[in-house]
C-alpha cells in the first residue's frame, strides 16, 4: 500500500479521473506499492472496458506528471485479460486503495 502523502495525493487524483471516465479502471502498480517511502515513478495501468480510449483520459493522467515523474499503461480489458497484466505485476484498483485508505 502507498503510505506516502505524495502517492496518497496521486492515488485521490486518480480515483477522481476514473470516477469521471465510468467505462475506465485504474490501476498502480510498482514501486509505489512497497510501503517505501520513495518511488522513482507512479506505474499507472488504465483497462478500458471497450476498444475506445475515453477523450481526454490520457492527458488528464499525463498532468499528474507535474506532481511526480509517471508511466502511463493504456490497455483494453481484451488486452488485460490475454496478458494477465494485473496478477501478474500484483496491480491493485485504485478503488481498493481508497477503500483500505479509509
Amino acid at each position: 500500500m502507498p503510505n506516502s502523502d505524495l502517492a496518497l495525493k496521486v492515488c485521490s487524483k486518480l480515483l477522481d479521473i476514473q470516477n469521471m471516465h465510468p467505462t475506465v479502471t485504474i490501476f498502480i502498480f510498482g514501486s509505489i506499492l512497497t510501503g517505501r517511502s520513495y518511488f522513482s515513478d507512479i506505474d499507472i495501468l488504465t483497462v478500458s472496458k471497450t476498444e475506445k480510449i475515453p477523450f481526454g483520459l490520457r492527458h488528464e493522467i499525463e498532468c499528474l506528471g507535474e506532481i511526480h515523474p509517471i508511466h502511463l499503461l493504456i490497455m483494453s480489458k481484451r488486452e488485460e485479460e490475454q496478458f494477465r497484466f494485473i496478477e501478474l505485476q500484483g496491480a491493485i484498483s485504485v478503488g481498493q486503495l481508497a477503500q483500505h485508505s479509509v
